[in-house]
């Protein structure tokens, strides 16, 4: 899952379940929010559900908000919403170990119209993600 437009942890945790929780309580103690009704997309089920692939890795979808920046970035650059909410995703590498990835958010700036009015904004939401990627506890000898 690395790429040059991603940033990314791994951490350990027994189950799914327990990895979502550990990300959502790192992504919150950063200020993030993850309202109602923003991403929560859990692909291994879709896809056995329409009977694509049964076997496919254990991950899920979440979708993180911080609205005064959010607000802030679609005020500037109304089109930006196709970027929002922040995704991040947590999905098993191997038995007892999961990634954790978001987009950057300074190479997805780079994309935008307006990337020096939002240049504050792209700064602080990059931040952020990084503060809350690295109150995650990284597995002894993973690398992203």
């Amino acid at each position: 899952m690395q790429s040059p437009y991603t940033y990314g942890r791994h951490i350990k945790a027994d189950s799914l379940e327990e990895a979502v929780e550990t990300v959502k309580k790192s992504f919150v103690e950063s200020g993030w929010g993850l309202p109602e009704g923003t991403t929560n997309l859990d692909f291994a089920k879709i896809f056995s559900a329409k009977k694509i692939d049964d076997n496919f890795r254990p991950s899920k979808v979440l979708g993180f908000c911080h609205p005064s920046t959010a607000h802030e970035v679609l005020l500037a650059e109304p089109a930006s919403a196709v970027l929002l909410p922040c995704n991040v995703v947590v999905a098993m590498a191997n038995p007892g170990i999961y990634q954790v990835a978001t987009i950057s958010p300074r190479f997805m700036g780079q994309t935008m119209q307006n990337k020096e009015a939002l240049s504050d904004a792209i700064t602080s939401v990059d931040n952020r993600i990084l503060e809350a990627l690295n109150g995650l506890p990284v597995c002894e000898g993973e690398s992203w």
